[in-house]
């Protein structure tokens, strides 16, 4: 996948998915865990946020041997994915807002439950999307 295809891809999913008025900035650079396809970070005013892909997914360098192997739509899934958080991002302040509001046992606890069941929905989520939309080229 080229720059251009990656910046396409985005840009199509971003009228998809309804946030047309954000600005998006589309980076590649390496990213501190390299299990993660990419990274999306929303500011905290505006609708803006930066969108990190590592390299390999443009082809450069080497697939971290702990990155799941390669599957047909990887790339446009993870894009959708990113996108929601864009999406979900007013739930992520919410929940920030309880930040020192809770016991501290249960903050930790609610906080690692939030994270993995709201990964796992947007996942769940960006694949639907991906399947009912025809694929992008």
């Amino acid at each position: 996948m080229t720059s251009k295809q990656l910046e396409d891809l985005v840009r199509l999913w971003q009228g998809r998915l309804g946030l047309e008025a954000w600005r998006l900035h589309i980076e590649v650079a390496d990213l501190d865990e390299a299990t993660y396809f990419a990274r999306a970070e929303p500011t905290k005013t505006g609708d803006e946020a930066r969108l990190t892909f590592p390299p390999w997914v443009l082809g450069r360098g080497q697939r971290p041997s702990n990155v799941l192997p390669a599957f047909e739509g990887e790339i446009e899934a993870t894009v959708v994915h990113e996108l929601l958080h864009l999406v979900l991002r007013d739930l992520d302040w919410a929940m920030e807002m309880l930040e020192g509001q809770l016991h501290r046992d249960l903050d930790s606890v609610f906080k690692t439950s939030l994270n993995q069941t709201t990964e796992r929905t947007i996942d769940r989520l960006a694949w639907a999307l991906v399947r009912s939309w025809p694929r992008a080229t």
